[in-house]
């Protein structure tokens, strides 16, 4: 069985294709897949992965909501003390008054993709908080 770091949302696909490559002989297959994501960082990949780093150590493989991401103050504001924060959640530019149904948007568009070696993940769990997602550790 192949054990290499599938590609984002093409895990079966990457387990399928490296299977067939490690018995063809063929080894590194998706090798420099971590390096295609490092090279394609920009400011907000910087965010994301300070949020996906501060979710890990916090919370691990916990399958949460949107919403429990992010803690408001009685007005109404980011507190400090949410795994997103207020400075977080102003880089990666949630709508005031919608912080988490911007987040809850912003987390499908980047479902299965990497974040160093943990991957987005939708859970299969129901919620009535929303949509719960967790983190998965690819080295594992």
């Amino acid at each position: 069985m192949w054990e290499g770091t599938a590609l984002g949302t093409f895990e079966r696909w990457s387990r399928i294709v490296g299977g067939i490559a490690k018995v063809a002989g063929l080894d590194g297959f998706l090798g420099n897949v971590t390096r295609l994501y490092e090279e394609s960082e920009t400011d907000e990949d910087t965010i994301w992965a300070r949020l996906m780093d501060k979710w890990w150590l916090n919370l691990n493989n916990k399958h949460i909501a949107a919403a429990d991401l992010i803690e408001f103050d009685e007005d109404g504001h980011v507190t400090e003390f949410g795994i997103v924060n207020s400075t977080i959640a102003q880089g990666l530019g949630l709508r005031k008054g919608e912080e988490i149904r911007s987040l809850g948007l912003m987390l499908r568009a980047r479902r299965g993709r990497l974040f160093g070696t943990k991957q987005l993940v939708r859970s299969t769990t129901k919620s009535n908080r929303g949509i719960l997602w967790w983190l998965k550790d690819t080295t594992q």
